[in-house]
């Protein structure tokens, strides 16, 4: 996973992570236009779950001081959008939606039987 790239330089540039607040992030701009007639990530037309690009700003501008971010989203599978990112805690899972199985090193830690696999890479804060 790219984005997994970059948090790691991130952490060796910096000594930790960014430093934002527990929460869910879209990693990247061009998300669809969902709830609330913003560009949303993850479930991005739900009533919750969804996390807006404007929200995820701060993290996106602290991990561009390391170079180049990854570009794209990925297609939506079953109203699910990455890639994103939830802090929580001392870990911070870095996700994307495929529809099919998950790519090492991420792996899966949810599908709905019907097509969506939820795939992760777990880093420690």
């Amino acid at each position: 996973m790219q984005w997994q790239e970059v948090f790691e330089k991130y952490r060796e540039a910096h000594g930790a992570l960014p430093d934002v607040p527990d929460g869910g992030y879209c990693l990247g701009t061009g998300f669809p236009v969902g709830t609330g007639g913003t560009a949303n990530c993850r479930d991005y037309g739900a009533s919750a779950n969804y996390y807006t690009e404007e929200a995820s700003a701060p993290l996106l501008e602290a991990l561009a001081t390391v170079g180049d971010l990854p570009q794209g989203v990925s297609t939506p599978v079953r109203g699910t959008v990455g890639p994103y990112a939830i802090y929580e805690g001392a870990t911070v899972r870095l996700l994307t939606a495929e529809d099919g199985a998950c790519e090492p090193p991420a792996e899966e830690v949810w599908n709905d039987g019907g097509g969506l696999f939820i795939c992760q890479v777990l880093l420690q804060r």
